[in-house]
Parts: structure tokens; C-alpha cells; sequence
């Protein structure tokens, strides 16, 4: 009887879901303190970091008490783990008492456990969830688990969402452009200081420049100069501090604020690794700052998805990015609609748009390279959208997305040489940007390079986030080139949306040459219904995206010999 009670313990997708619950309920809401209590130490446990789970961390990470706090003599945590168990009681008494899956936080530790109520499963948690995950945007805080439901969120409102309510205004949106450039300010003061530094340990004032030189590299945030008032309104300030104890090591805890919401979005402490000099340690801190806030899959994009897009705030330029980087993961035709809609507007109303011309030019391309929406099929469609990139870093010629969107077209016009030398152009002005270097790992291997694309790939994909979908796919067709099937099969089955085309065809290749006959015409069927093209032409609709013969003329066989695809 005791296994079979653990056998039926939730998923760490359901308690993901209840965790969702709980926070857009009106109590949580109203006590931030509390909320991120929960949040951090029911991520720590679905993320199997439960050695975070300590008085100290949960003191300093989540309740903002210096670096010198001893939960032995302060009671702080004690104090709020008893509000935070009385208010999930209210919560379950209350607007919880339907919730299939239930938190609890055991007296005596700061663990929570996971049960399901009497009655069992209730199979509405995850929509009901998904929904609430939206309103909350409780995923900031940087945890796989619950960044990855609420991507899926973002997703399920984004196509939804009527054309009035996202791109219909537009033009008169787009007439009142707010000045500078649009994009949202990120303050870096000066970091606070504990204790007396000593020889060869971290500076404050270095760690602080090396934050701010990897934060300006990114386009899509404004990083003030020290000598200079921001042109706008600030909406995230980074608190940095830096404990220098009487042992001779150090720690550094840096802090995002949301200006705008008026609460802390993350905090993290760092400590040398073993063996770990200064200057590497600085470089670490400020790299690692940098993926997890700045990435498109990072906290400040995701907070933003929420206040400007759903809360329609903010300047049109802004709001149009992040419109189309949704684009750019969902593959849906209407949202690249909408983005092709708002930065054809707006380029026209602001030319010196730089970045817009980069994104204009990565939805055509993105159209094209999978054959779909308005340049699916339109042979003129590389053409335009290379005379838009070289336009993009014209206008920002240290713009590293402008590179990388261009080195991405090169490489399908089949101009490798050039593709490549935009690629590493995109990643000496943004070292930071994993997003780019994974990329062009990918595209080593789709031009035949496998052993030092996946050399790259190994390394950098799915780093400070969630793994876009394109980064399954590389990896799959690596290990299938390497003859990895196991490995190739993995990454086919983590691509499990039904609208992007290329993994529905890694799923019926891998499941027919693993002898799931069937599972792989399932998925071939859903192929050639949303794409025709591929019953006849497989090797022509792979060409868009894979340039090596060789690879090409595997791929093409080995489709044949499970019998999908037209026969040889």
C-alpha cells in the first residue's frame, strides 16, 4: 500500500500547475513576500536543488536580509514559513478548495510536499493553471520547470488574441513614439560593499563595469552611462553587493528590481568555485547575470511579455520586438502576420529602426526557410529580406542580432563563407548571447561540420533557459549523423509541437527506424497535411534548411527505407 500511495504522488508539471494556482489567488497577490517565499522553494524542489532549501538562502535570496544574516539569532524566516503555512491553510479552506493538488509546508522544514486531494486528478489544473501562470507571471524567477509552462502560457494567449487587440492599432499606436529608442532602461548603481576586500578578490567596481559592458550588448535593454540621466523612464535597476568576510573569501548576491511593479524579479548569490581566480569569477558572475536577465527567454523578456503586450504599455517599437520573437518560437502564420504588420508600420514611420529592419527580415526568412505564410513560397523572398538585413546593420553596425539575423540568411541563400564570418562577427559584439552561439553550432552541422557544430551545440544550448524548439532539432540531426539514435530519438520526442514542421519529421523518422511503424506514419501524415510539399519533395523542403549533400541524401534514404516519403 505504501508504494502504490507514492506511485500516485502529482507530477512535477501538476505541482508546477498548483504552484500557478496559488499565486494568482487574490491572497498572494496581495503579499509578494509570501509568494516569492513559496515560489523559490517550490522551484528548488521540482529543479532537485533542495539544498537551497536552508534558513540562511531563503533569508538572503528571498526575504532581502544581508549577507551577514544568522537565522540562529534572527527569526525572519521562522517568522514568515508561519505566515506562509497559515495563508496556503486559508488558500485550501478557501478559493483552493477545488484544486486537485495541494502544497503543503510541514512544520519544522522549509520542504514543501505535493499531495492530490481525496477525490484525485482534476484534468481542468493544467488549462485553469496556464491561465493563471499568464496573470501572475510567476515564471521569473529562472526555474526550467516554470519558465517552460509558462512559454506554453505566453503561447496559448498569444493566438488568441484578436487582431484589434494586438496589430489593428498599430498606426495610431505606432504615431506617438516615446523619445530614444524605445526599448526599456536598466540601472546599474554602484554596488554596496561588506566588509574589507583584500588582495585578488573580487572588486566591486570591476565586477559592477563588467556588468554593464555584458548588459549593453544586448540591444533590446538601454544600460545609462554614470555620467548620464536617462532619457526615459527606468524600469529595472540591478542591486549588486558585495561581502568580503572576515575568512578572506567573498560573496556577491545581486538583486533585479522591477521599478514598475515595485518588487524584487531575482536575486542570486554567487561564490567562488574551487580553483576559480578573480577575474574568472567576475567574468562567470557577469556572464551568467547576463543569460539568465537579458536572453529572449530570460526575466526581464518574460515580466515584459506580461505588462506590455497583455497590459498594452510601453513604447510601440518594444512591444513590436517582443510580437515578433513570439513569431520567431511559435511558427504560426497569424503571428507572423501580426509582426510583419507592426514592423512594416512602424520602419515606416520611424526609418532609423534598425533592429526593426533586422526582425522584418528574419520573419521573411523564417517564412521562407519552413514554407509557410506570405514568403513561403515567393522565390524573391531571400532577396528581400538580405536587402532588409544589410539595411539593419547599416543602421546598427554593433548590433549583434542585426549580424546574426543576417549571417542566418547567408547561410540559406548558400553563401557560406559569408554566413560565417556574420556569425562570428554577431558573437565578438555579444560573447554573452548564447542564443547566437548555439545557433551557429547548428548550422556547422547543417552544412555538413557535425563534430565542431556540436561541439558548440553541446555547449551552449538550452543555457540560462528554455531550449527553443530549432536547438532539438540541431541536436537531433547531429546525433542522427553521429548514428546516436538513442540521443537523435530524445531530441525528436522534446520537439513535441505539432506545427513546427521539422519536428514532425525527426519524430517519424526516429519512431519508423526504431520500428514504431505506426507512430511514425501518425506523425508523416501530420507532416504532408500541414505541409503537401513533403509527400513529394521531402529532399526539396529539407533543402531550405540543411545545405550538406551528404546529410541530405541520408536524411532522403533513410526516409524512403522506412516507407515514408515518395519511393525510389
Amino acid at each position: 500500500m505504501k508504494n502504490d500511495r507514492k506511485l500516485k504522488l502529482p507530477t512535477a508539471d501538476e505541482a508546477c500547475a498548483a504552484l500557478g494556482l496559488v499565486l494568482a489567488s487574490e491572497a498572494f497577490r496581495a503579499s509578494p513576500q509570501l509568494a516569492a517565499f513559496l515560489e523559490f522553494v517550490v522551484k528548488a524542489v521540482l529543479e532537485v536543488k533542495g539544498d537551497r532549501v536552508k534558513s540562511y538562502t531563503i533569508g538572503v535570496e528571498v526575504l532581502r536580509r544581508p549577507l551577514n544574516f544568522d537565522p540562529q539569532t534572527d527569526p525572519t524566516v521562522r517568522v514568515e514559513a508561519t505566515r506562509l503555512r497559515r495563508a496556503l491553510d486559508r488558500y485550501y479552506a478557501g478559493p483552493g478548495q477545488s484544486d486537485a493538488v495541494v502544497i503543503e509546508l510541514p512544520r519544522g522544514s522549509y520542504v514543501p510536499t505535493f499531495t492530490y486531494r481525496a477525490k484525485g486528478r482534476d484534468p481542468q489544473i493544467g488549462e485553469k493553471a496556464k491561465r493563471a501562470a499568464i496573470r501572475r507571471g510567476f515564471w521569473v524567477a529562472g526555474g526550467l520547470l516554470l519558465a517552460a509552462a509558462a512559454v506554453g502560457a505566453w503561447f496559448v494567449l498569444s493566438h488568441r488574441v484578436s487582431g484589434n487587440n494586438v496589430a489593428g492599432d498599430w498606426p495610431t499606436r505606432a504615431a506617438q513614439l516615446r523619445p530614444g529608442n524605445g526599448m526599456p532602461t536598466l540601472m546599474v548603481p554602484n554596488f554596496e560593499t561588506i566588509g574589507t576586500p583584500r588582495d585578488n578578490t573580487v572588486s566591486a567596481a570591476t565586477l559592477r563595469q563588467k556588468m554593464r559592458d555584458a548588459f549593453s550588448r544586448f540591444e533590446t535593454i538601454n544600460i545609462p552611462a554614470d555620467s548620464q540621466e536617462p532619457s526615459q523612464s527606468v524600469e529595472y535597476r540591478l542591486l549588486g553587493f558585495v561581502d568580503y568576510p572576515g575568512d578572506g573569501g567573498v560573496r556577491v548576491r545581486l538583486s533585479l528590481l522591477d521599478v514598475a511593479e515595485g518588487n524584487v524579479a531575482w536575486t542570486q548569490t554567487f561564490m567562488p568555485l574551487p580553483g576559480e581566480d578573480r577575474e574568472e569569477m567576475e567574468n562567470r558572475i557577469a556572464s551568467e547575470a547576463a543569460t539568465m536577465i537579458l536572453q529572449p527567454s530570460g526575466i526581464i523578456r518574460a515580466r515584459d511579455y506580461n505588462r506590455f503586450l497583455v497590459g498594452g504599455r510601453g513604447d510601440a517599437r518594444y512591444r513590436c520586438l517582443l510580437i515578433t520573437s513570439d513569431a520567431f518560437r511559435s511558427f504560426y502564420p497569424d503571428a507572423h502576420e501580426r509582426a510583419r504588420h507592426c514592423l512594416e508600420r512602424l520602419i515606416a514611420i520611424d526609418p532609423g529602426f534598425g533592429i526593426g529592419y533586422s526582425y522584418l527580415a528574419g520573419v521573411i526568412n523564417q517564412e521562407w526557410a519552413f514554407g509557410f505564410g506570405r514568403f513561403g513560397d515567393d522565390p524573391d523572398a531571400l532577396d528581400a529580406a538580405l536587402t532588409l538585413a544589410r539595411r539593419g546593420v547599416e543602421l546598427g553596425p554593433d548590433s549583434a542580432r542585426a549580424w546574426h539575423i543576417l549571417s542566418t540568411i547567408l547561410f540559406n541563400r548558400r553563401d557560406v563563407p559569408a554566413a560565417i564570418a556574420a556569425m562570428q562577427k554577431s558573437m565578438a559584439l555579444n560573447p554573452y548571447d548564447t542564443i547566437v552561439a548555439a545557433d551557429y553550432g547548428g548550422r556547422l552541422v547543417s552544412i555538413g561540420d557535425i563534430d565542431h557544430g556540436m561541439t558548440y551545440l553541446e555547449r551552449y544550448a538550452g543555457v540560462g533557459g528554455v531550449r527553443p524548439i530549432w536547438q532539438h532539432f540541431y541536436l537531433f540531426l547531429g546525433n542522427y549523423m553521429r548514428d546516436k539514435f538513442p540521443e537523435a530519438t530524445h531530441e525528436a520526442d522534446e520537439m513535441t509541437s505539432d506545427i513546427y514542421t521539422f519536428g514532425l519529421f525527426a519524430r517519424a523518422l526516429t519512431a519508423a527506424v526504431n520500428g514504431s511503424t505506426d507512430k511514425g506514419r501518425a506523425n508523416w501524415e501530420k507532416l504532408i497535411a500541414l505541409r503537401p510539399v513533403w509527400r513529394e519533395n521531402p529532399r526539396g523542403a529539407l533543402e531550405r534548411f540543411i545545405s550538406s549533400p551528404a546529410i541530405l541524401d541520408r536524411l532522403t534514404r533513410d526516409l524512403a527505407a522506412a516507407g515514408l516519403g515518395p519511393a525510389n
